[in-house]
């Protein structure tokens, strides 16, 4: 062992079979050396002998550090590779290492996981600073606020679908009828009313009927695999089931079916009903894919939705003009309650757009033109294409205010064509959010020249009364720069998973970092930018989201 000590550099490069880049170190790019010098210095008679720093102006590695031990005092220098590091990112990594040597000497009982890198006033930023978003808004139930926007335009459209139209008294009224017979069969507050129906006007009246009789709507894609259906029905335990007549031949359920596209299933009655819920109820039970490979069912009450709303209106604008949205997302997905929030609890018009017409650039583009669209969701795989073809085209999009992108990660590249192209006519958006969150927890918005170089679109800083935490496996806070794990907390974060209380438990934790309420887990990677707003890199774990489904 003593006479093989040392081993030629080359030729355990060479022996490696490593891929060469004399831009880059052949075997490692980071260092850390310590040296003792206090018997440096040579004593030699009739010779004086001091140190001299020498400048060098190129890095040897990416990153090297330094520490030279003299007369009881160790001094650092850390040497970086400019092209790759910026200043002020040097910067925080030597506050950061000197931070943990402080930790360290200052309480030596501490395991590696509870030393934190931060210092107090950089752990205030990223906890506290960032999250600085309070603000008042009311709370309430969705049916009182759609009740008070029939009131306010009752002749105005509330949903288009083809060439059927019903305005806010008649949605109002046929919404109204259809809950009587719900409260006929027993429908009340915390009751979870199944509803499958194909893109239609029954489809949103079924579900403000439930709302209305004081239950919790669970929609169901008719698409989804026969076995999945079943699966959502049997888990949400509903005994009660919105469809219409041409569906019910793709189930079997042994509750009550109420087919939605038939008379005999509304009230003569169409005034407003007694409300019975309280913020707190269930308003729907969405079911989401995930990790443990079968849905769960998320619970969000009615104080969760409207809190939402009141910011959408607030962050948005929502007041300053009539809504007139494209409905896109399958109802099944979170993104069409905040449809219907946008929408019908701002005075303006909902458009459903037909399964045959979304993924056609010209048909699209026709209803945009048609109804004079001002805002539309949608993920970046459908909104790109769209708006490349109306640029190709040079076709008019003088309606259009506000543009939103979510469900899924937008590049960069995309993002600044989007802004490029059409950021001096409207707003353009990169929302964040997960149903457990209540559709929405935050969103990026940002000028051409200040739009970062990364990789992907930065999913923006939280809305109202909502907290980003990026935290390490121990739950510590990372610094600005670093990836962990991004948690959610605040007014939108679900009550937890219908029937699943351990999962609830596991993904719905305590909040360390604010009186009272939980966080969520998401499982996305993420990391904090200098300026406030946070980088998603992707999933922690597997999964991979195609076209907005995970």
């Amino acid at each position: 062992a003593y006479e093989n000590q040392d081993y030629p550099f080359d030729e355990l490069v060479d022996k490696l079979d490593l891929e060469r880049d004399i831009s880059r170190n052949a075997l490692f790019d980071t260092m850390f050396d310590l040296q003792a010098l206090d018997d440096a210095e040579p004593d030699i008679a009739g010779l004086h002998v001091e140190p001299v720093d020498l400048e060098f102006q190129i890095s040897k590695f990416d990153l090297s550090l330094a520490a030279a031990e003299s007369a009881g005092v160790i001094t650092f220098h850390l040497e970086f590779c400019t092209r790759l590091f910026k200043k002020e990112t040097a910067e925080t990594l030597a506050q950061h290492f000197v931070n943990i040597l402080r930790e360290i000497s200052d309480h030596p009982q501490k395991t590696l996981n509870e030393i934190s890198m931060l210092s107090e006033e950089q752990r205030n930023t990223v906890l506290y600073q960032f999250n600085d978003t309070r603000a008042e808004h009311p709370t309430g139930i969705f049916s009182e606020l759609f009740e008070q926007q029939a009131e306010k335009s009752p002749n105005h459209p509330a949903a288009v679908f083809k060439d059927h139209m019903l305005t806010y008294r008649e949605l109002n009224e046929k919404a109204n009828q259809l809950a009587r017979t719900l409260r006929k069969k027993g429908v009340q507050r915390e009751s979870v009313v199944g509803i499958m129906a194909e893109r239609s006007l029954e489809m949103v009246t079924g579900i403000l009927a439930v709302l209305k009789a004081g239950g919790a709507y669970m929609p169901i894609d008719p698409g989804l695999p026969k076995e999945r259906i079943q699966y959502l029905i049997m888990d949400s335990g509903a005994d009660l089931l919105l469809t219409q007549h041409h569906l019910i031949g793709s189930i079997s359920f042994v509750g009550e079916i109420i087919q939605i596209d038939q008379a005999d299933a509304y009230d003569t009655d169409g005034s407003n009903l007694e409300h019975l819920n309280t913020p707190g109820d269930l308003a729907y039970v969405i079911y989401t894919s995930g990790t443990t490979g079968n849905p769960k069912g998320v619970m969000v009450e009615h104080r969760n939705i409207i809190h939402a709303h009141y910011t959408w209106r607030k962050h948005y604008e929502l007041a300053s003009f009539s809504v007139n949205l494209l409905q896109l997302a399958s109802m099944s997905f979170d993104v069409f309650a905040g449809d219907l929030c946008r929408s019908l609890l701002n005075g303006g018009t909902m458009y459903i757009v037909p399964d045959d017409v979304k993924l056609e650039m010209n048909l699209l583009y026709d209803m945009i033109n048609k109804y004079g669209i001002h805002m539309l969701e949608s993920t970046p795989s459908l909104i790109i294409p769209l708006m490349k073809y109306i640029d190709h085209h040079k076709l008019d999009l003088s309606s259009m205010k506000l543009l939103i992108m979510g469900s899924d990660t937008c590049t960069i590249k995309d993002y600044k064509w989007l802004v490029e192209r059409f950021g001096q006519r409207m707003r353009i958006i990169n929302s964040y959010g997960v149903t457990e969150a209540s559709v929405d927890s935050g969103y990026y918005e940002e000028a051409l020249d200040q739009i970062p170089e990364i990789a992907n679109t930065p999913i923006g800083k939280p809305l109202d009364n909502t907290a980003f935490y990026i935290l390490d496996p121990s739950l510590n806070p990372q610094p600005v720069g670093v990836y962990g794990e991004l948690y959610i907390g605040g007014e939108g974060i679900a009550r937890g998973y219908l029937n699943k209380p351990e999962l609830t438990k596991e993904r719905f934790v305590p909040n360390r970092f604010a009186a009272g309420g939980s966080m969520y887990k998401t499982g996305d990677l993420a990391r904090w930018l200098p300026d406030g707003n946070v980088e998603f890199l992707g999933r922690i774990d597997h999964q991979v989201k195609i076209r907005g489904f995970r």
